[in-house]
């Protein structure tokens, strides 16, 4: 709801092929990938002390952590599984950071189960939250081709 919250998109680099709304405010931190940005990043959030922070991805969801953690912040922190991360440095990480998260999202019950299994995550199931991908088919197709009525979005 944008009365009542501030959205803010803090993102590595530009690359992103959507149109937000004015409402919606867009930094870019212009790099190349979101670990060169983990302090710029951290720095934004402490000054942003925002409400809520959703983030996707190891190493973001990681900055998160550590702004919230370093900086006292009271945000409700909600780390999205974009990709089930294998290598033992970031399995640890999992375990050690998700935990921590308000939610953690999943695009289904699959891609929880899989990364509770590899990285023996504890996640309890009242932090965990399923939102399923669509299913491509013909209807989908069509409908990317619909204009899309959102408050987040312009056009």
């Amino acid at each position: 709801d944008l009365k009542k919250y501030e959205l803010i998109l803090l993102n590595a680099s530009n690359r992103s092929t959507f149109s937000l709304r004015k409402e919606v405010k867009n930094i870019n931190l212009n790099k190349a990938r979101a670990r060169e940005g983990v302090w710029d990043a951290m720095r934004i959030i402490k000054k942003e002390d925002p409400d809520i922070i959703v983030s996707g991805g190891c190493i973001n969801n990681i900055t998160i952590l550590l702004a919230q953690k370093l900086f006292r912040l009271k945000a409700k922190t909600v780390f999205s599984i974009h990709a089930i991360d294998r290598t033992e440095i970031r399995k640890k990480i999992i375990r050690w950071i998700y935990p921590f998260a308000s939610v953690v999202v999943g695009i289904n019950r699959g891609s929880i189960d899989l990364t509770r299994e590899i990285s023996k995550v504890n996640l309890s199931e009242d932090k965990i939250e399923i939102i399923e991908n669509p299913v491509v088919d013909q209807n989908l197709f069509k409908m990317s081709n619909e204009k899309v009525d959102h408050k987040w979005l312009d056009g």
